[in-house]
């Protein structure tokens, strides 16, 4: 069985997204690594891993296939809206959508990255 050991996405300046991802999404910065190529900085959200790519010159960047988002999981998503709002993050939707008997709302992340939030609910359309 395969088991899920991090998500990677590629930054244009990892300090920027640490602080986003730290401060603003409450994760939690791990570790860094560095050499002629990359810079690597993990943080974990919960008990997952995310791995923060910056590469140090542009022709070092593989292509590397379609990941459409990432969704983190909130307990008001009311409130998690407001916060980004706040923040002055562009969000894709005013008030969060109900889908499939959760609400969510999509924004994005300083190098464009789609990203999610979820709260679970037993509410319908």
């Amino acid at each position: 069985m395969f088991e899920l050991a991090h998500v990677g996405i590629v930054v244009s300046n990892t300090d920027i997204s640490i602080a986003f991802y730290c401060k603003l999404l409450g994760c939690t910065f791990i570790d860094d690594f560095q050499n002629d190529y990359v810079k690597l900085s993990y943080i974990k959200s919960g008990n997952k891993t995310i791995e923060l790519l910056e590469y140090t010159k542009p022709e070092n960047r593989t292509t590397s296939g379609n990941i459409d988002h990432l969704a983190f999981v909130v307990k008001d998503i009311e409130l998690a809206t407001e916060r980004l709002k706040n923040a002055k993050v562009p969000i894709l939707f005013n008030t969060p959508k109900i889908v499939n008997n959760k609400k969510i709302n999509f924004f994005f992340g300083p190098d464009g990255e789609r990203l999610e939030i979820i709260e679970e609910c037993n509410c319908q359309q």
